[in-house]
């Protein structure tokens, strides 16, 4: 059973999620206020073994001190709750957010200054995931989907226990048709010329869908439809192992200078050689000319270690990242959405690199 699920169920509930929208962070002090009203939740963790969970459901949270979490759950394929818990949070002026259970912290992250989504990492050792919230907000139609999108995800099928990441992109119709080449790491070996097709999907009040052939994620998009994040499968069984999808708006005329300035950032990552697997947070500094730096904590399963790195990178035109992580020798490929407010990547695009998956926000 999924550990996120042991918080939300039996330890009392896991994760939620929700964010998006508005315009980006400001430099004003946060408090426990900005965090307030109802988000969706995405949460994936794993482990070395590939002990795999996915979360979708709402985080209500009361703008004081506590935030109410529903959801479900898949399990290595298997679907499960709903299950509800209520954790303790703080908002530290920086946009730390702090949820917590009897006391001890459980997740820690960045709050947006806006407060339309916040982006956490497990800090217990014994469970290694990322919660997103994301609050939609508007009215929405299926049209306003329309146009060209860069994919993400991370996916760990169970059975026979391999894990893979996409890195592509896609046209979607006035009517949610969705179609697109995409790169696949399977567990270290390259797929090239794969492609992604179904459906998206919106309800008015911005919680949305991604379907496929019967199988079927659930989650949310951002007010202005350029941030979609999705858990899932909602069905299970052998055609629905647990993912988290993204998708983020691709524009024309950009460049590097498109992803600058301080990102609040979280990430899956999974070393097939090794094996190994953690998650991570902490703060992206792009400088807008092709170099970056991260530094936060890194959950090993072991336990939370300083994270500190460099690389560079690539902005085309229409808002593909190319992000080279240098030592590693291998690349991670996203999208930074027209504004610079989001970038989300998944990778490692050569034969046995690290499986990724990062999603960031400006702050």
């Amino acid at each position: 059973m999924s550990r996120l699920f042991l918080f939300l169920a039996t330890l009392t509930l896991v994760a939620c999620g929700g964010g998006g929208g508005g315009g980006g962070g400001d430099n004003a002090a946060l408090d426990a206020g900005v965090f307030v009203g109802e988000y969706t939740l995405v949460w994936m963790q794993s482990d070395a073994t590939l002990d795999t969970q996915v979360s979708w459901g709402t985080a209500t949270a009361d703008g004081v001190s506590q935030v109410a979490v529903d959801g479900s759950q898949n399990s290595n394929s298997t679907v499960s709750g709903p299950g509800s818990s209520t954790f303790d949070y703080t908002v530290a002026p920086d946009g730390v957010l702090t949820m917590q259970l009897s006391g001890s912290d459980v997740f820690r992250g960045h709050l947006r200054a806006d407060g339309h989504i916040a982006v956490l990492v497990s800090v217990t050792t014994t469970s290694q995931g990322i919660l997103v919230l994301l609050k939609p907000e508007g009215t929405y139609n299926v049209a306003d989907l329309a146009g060209d999108y860069g994919v993400s995800s991370f996916t760990v099928n169970p059975s026979p226990g391999n894990p893979y990441t996409v890195m592509g992109s896609v046209n979607v119709t006035p009517s949610g048709v969705i179609n697109g080449p995409a790169v696949v790491n399977v567990n270290g070996t390259i797929i090239p010329g794969a492609v992604i097709s179904g459906a998206l999907g919106v309800a008015s009040d911005g919680t949305g869908s991604y379907d496929v052939g019967g199988v079927s994620w659930t989650g949310a998009w951002s007010p202005d439809a350029t941030l979609g994040l999705f858990a899932g499968d909602t069905t299970g069984g052998p055609l629905g192992p647990p993912a988290i999808w993204s998708y983020v708006r691709r524009g024309t005329g950009l460049s590097n200078t498109t992803l600058a300035g301080e990102y609040a950032i979280v990430g899956l990552e999974y070393a097939p050689t090794a094996p190994a697997f953690n998650a991570f947070e902490g703060t992206l500094t792009a400088d807008g000319v092709g170099g970056m730096t991260v530094a936060g904590t890194t959950n090993t399963g072991l336990a939370l270690d300083p994270l500190n790195g460099t690389a560079s990178y690539t902005v085309a035109s229409t808002g593909e990242v190319i992000v080279n992580r240098g030592a590693l020798t291998e690349d991670v490929v996203g999208t930074v959405s027209p504004d610079g407010r989001y970038f989300v990547a998944a990778g490692g695009s050569a034969a046995n690199s690290t499986l990724t998956f990062w999603i960031a926000f400006r702050k």
